[in-house]
């Protein structure tokens, strides 16, 4: 018997072989598969397949159960999928297969074995029958685990040493808000004496704040004292516990301040910037015209030069928080328009001696700077002059005020003068000039040393136009340099009148009653003697002084003709007529304000 084969072919990969003549051959090109019609009677022609594995081609269709090869490994189906792209999701390895890599590989099967390149360890897929897992294959080897550090946490008895080509690292991480990563310090009988601290219990809440750096140290008995080292991660600013007691403990900024404040005020070149020294007026109104210079107090001159009056005076209760005076002017006639040439000014003389450490003249000259408070009735730019003792070289300067009648706070740095001649001896080194009027021809451009007189800079206020103006000033000092206090600071740097007098002393002292008792007493043999008397002065003076005697209201018993005698820059000298021979006497207790003055002001 013979047979006939026929081939059948079809490239849609949905259509189902058909019924076949025993024999016959019907291919799906689609689905890469092969069938054959039964020769069985009971299923005669029925379509079998012939291939149980196929290549996966984007063009087939697969049933759940259906085989193929794709990327060099065996899959079958657990879904239903095609035609499309290979979705491993669609399959699971049919296969057991062998993979060497640092992670387990997907949709292994049972009896898959894994070899971890990173640890040498080999695995097993292992299907126990409720769930599939990696198994060890290989038996752990024995380890003297002492000779380990556990990561749950040991003991070490030797030296721990990192070496590692980049950066060697150790990381403390804080898993729980609120606690503290720390390395610390123990003792022989294991108790705690240091930490530190690299995360603090700070909340973190933005902006760097939390999470601060801290050094604690702990008490004989292992209880926390405190931290003596403190370091905020927003700002990485430093803090110390306590100021240093020993010569090289460091030292924190409230420290460095005040002593750098007691070292500021004892620098400070001007005298009586307190403006609380007034030996000659006490707190008595000056009255300044035109053309006329006059001490209102203990070193500042009320100065002007136009039309108009000044009344000077000292105030204890208009002033700055923390000071105990100012020097107030207010206008008793006003100069609404003043000349080219009109200005109003409060000076202050800087002895040479007080300034020859600026160096001014030469190439090292240094910078000076002003810090001062200033009132005045009117807003806008006021302005000042820094003149040589012979007033032919200025410098001026210019500051503004924001708000009338407010109390603020200014600072100036005006550049050391590298020309010119500079007085360095008792005699005028400085000028300092603050001007309340100023007109065009007194003033220059502010900043920039030139040689002349001048008063202030152009566009200066008038603070002299109506008899309602005023203008107040306090706590100034004349640093050298170019670093200011701070505001707050500003009122520390004042020296303690006792000795703010003292050295106002130096420029004119007041023997007169009834601060000062002066007495002379003796036996004259005639009348016309002259009886003479010899005192200390208060303190060394500038330079000889003149001796004014406060006279005649003085007590006196055959005397006449009290004069003052050779005063000397230690000492001063009086002397008197006797107009009768026998005892005689005198006394300057008649009167208040009796007695003897001496002046050696600049």
């Amino acid at each position: 018997m013979t047979s006939q084969y026929r081939h059948r072919r079809t490239s849609t990969p949905a259509t189902p072989f058909p019924t076949l003549e025993p024999g016959e051959i019907a291919v799906n090109t689609a689905n890469r598969q092969i069938s054959v019609g039964d020769a069985a009677t009971p299923t005669l022609g029925t379509p079998k397949p012939l291939l149980a594995i196929r290549f996966f081609d984007i063009a087939a269709i697969y049933a759940i159960g259906d085989i193929v090869t794709n990327a060099d490994k065996i899959w079958r189906a657990i879904a239903a999928n095609g035609p499309g792209s290979f979705n491993a999701a669609n399959w699971e390895l049919a296969a057991s297969q062998v993979t060497i890599a640092a992670d387990p590989p997907s949709n292994a099967v049972a009896g898959s074995m894994w070899w971890d390149s990173d640890n040498g360890m080999l695995y097993v897929r292992y299907n126990d029958g409720d769930s599939s897992q990696w198994v060890q294959a290989t038996a752990m080897p024995v380890v003297d685990t002492s000779a380990f550090v556990a990561k749950a946490g040991d003991t070490m008895t030797g030296e721990l040493i990192l070496s590692y080509a980049t950066s060697p690292t150790i990381s403390l991480r804080k898993q729980v808000a609120g606690t503290n990563p720390q390395i610390r310090g123990y003792n022989a009988s294991n108790l705690p004496r240091w930490t530190v601290n690299f995360c603090d219990a700070a909340a973190e809440a933005g902006s760097n704040q939390g999470s601060n750096f801290q050094i604690g140290r702990f008490d004989d008995a292992g209880g926390f004292i405190d931290g003596p080292l403190y370091i905020a991660r927003s700002t990485g600013s430093v803090s110390v516990l306590t100021d240093p007691t020993i010569p090289l403990g460091v030292a924190t900024k409230q420290y460095v301040d005040a002593r750098a404040l007691d070292v500021a005020a004892y620098s400070g070149m001007q005298h009586n910037g307190s403006f609380e020294v007034s030996q000659e007026n006490g707190t008595a109104a000056v009255s300044v015209v035109n053309a006329l210079s006059k001490y209102v107090l203990d070193g500042w001159i009320g100065q002007v030069s136009g039309p108009g009056t000044l009344s000077f005076f000292k105030n204890v209760s208009y002033v700055p928080l923390g000071y105990p005076a100012s020097l107030v002017m207010n206008v008793t006639v006003a100069n609404a328009a003043p000349a080219a040439g009109n200005y109003a000014a409060l000076t202050h003389a800087i002895e040479g001696y007080r300034m020859s450490r600026l160096l001014f003249g030469t190439a090292s000259a240094r910078s000076i700077t002003l810090a001062f408070w200033v009132n005045a009735s009117r807003t806008g730019l006021l302005s000042g002059a820094l003149l040589n003792g012979a007033a032919n070289r200025t410098c001026t300067f210019s500051y503004t005020v924001n708000a009338a009648n407010v109390w603020e706070y200014k600072t100036v740095t005006i550049p050391g003068d590298i020309t010119g001649t500079w007085a360095k001896d008792h005699t005028a080194g400085v000028f300092l000039s603050f001007a309340m009027m100023a007109g065009s021809t007194v003033c220059i451009t502010p900043g920039v040393w030139t040689a002349g007189l001048f008063w202030g800079a152009p566009g200066t206020v008038n603070c002299c136009a109506t008899t309602s103006d005023n203008f107040a000033i306090s706590g100034l000092v004349v640093l050298p340099g170019t670093q200011a206090p701070t505001a707050a600071q500003s009122p520390l740097l004042m020296r303690p009148y006792g000795q703010e007098l003292v050295t106002c002393q130096r420029y004119y002292q007041r023997f007169t009653y009834p601060d000062a008792f002066l007495t002379m007493s003796g036996y004259s043999t005639a009348p016309g003697a002259q009886i003479q008397f010899s005192f200390t002065n208060l303190t060394e003076m500038r330079s000889p002084p003149s001796a004014i005697v406060q006279a005649p209201l003085w007590s006196a018993q055959n005397v006449t003709s009290i004069t003052a005698l050779l005063p000397t820059p230690r000492t001063f000298g009086m002397y008197a007529t006797a107009t009768a021979a026998g005892p005689f006497g005198i006394n300057n207790s008649a009167n208040p304000g009796c007695g003897l003055v001496l002046d050696a002001r600049l």
